[in-house]
């Protein structure tokens, strides 16, 4: 840490993230993501996926994309349709229905496991499938030291 410490200090003070929304904490993202999604938004575009083999397209991509970006965002701007504020993603009503689906089957899926705590004897049981193993591989199992 004493080598690269004027690095330390710029990371801890957050100068190597950008925040692109002001109403959320702690949504900060690297700045070069922040340009990559940024361009990508404006060109309506995944970026050069697709025609990233052909040098040619990808150079006039290089050139054009921002004026078409510069187009696009003023005819949005002529036509009343300026980009919107949206809640965040993970504070949506689908993301917090998948999410609590999720929770619930990994709780269903504990809940078809043996307990080993519950289980009374001396039988080796699998944990997932509650199968008990034979006498020969129980056998094998207390000889394997």
């Amino acid at each position: 840490m004493s080598t690269y410490f004027s690095a330390y200090v710029a990371l801890a003070d957050g100068e190597f993230a950008v925040q692109s929304q002001e109403e959320y904490g702690f949504a900060q993202i690297e700045c070069d993501m922040c340009i990559e999604q940024t361009c990508n938004k404006d060109a309506h575009t995944t970026g050069l996926i697709g025609f990233s083999t052909n040098h040619g397209a990808v150079i006039r991509w290089l050139f054009t994309q921002h004026e078409c970006s510069a187009i696009t965002n003023k005819c949005k701007e002529m036509a009343g349709k300026e980009s919107q504020a949206r809640s965040r993603k993970d504070l949506d009503q689908t993301r917090a229905r998948c999410d609590e689906q999720d929770v619930e089957a990994v709780g269903n899926t504990i809940r078809s496991m043996v307990n080993p705590f519950e289980v009374e004897g001396n039988e080796s049981i699998h944990l997932s499938s509650g199968v008990v193993a034979s006498n020969k591989i129980q056998q094998d199992l207390l000889e394997a030291y």
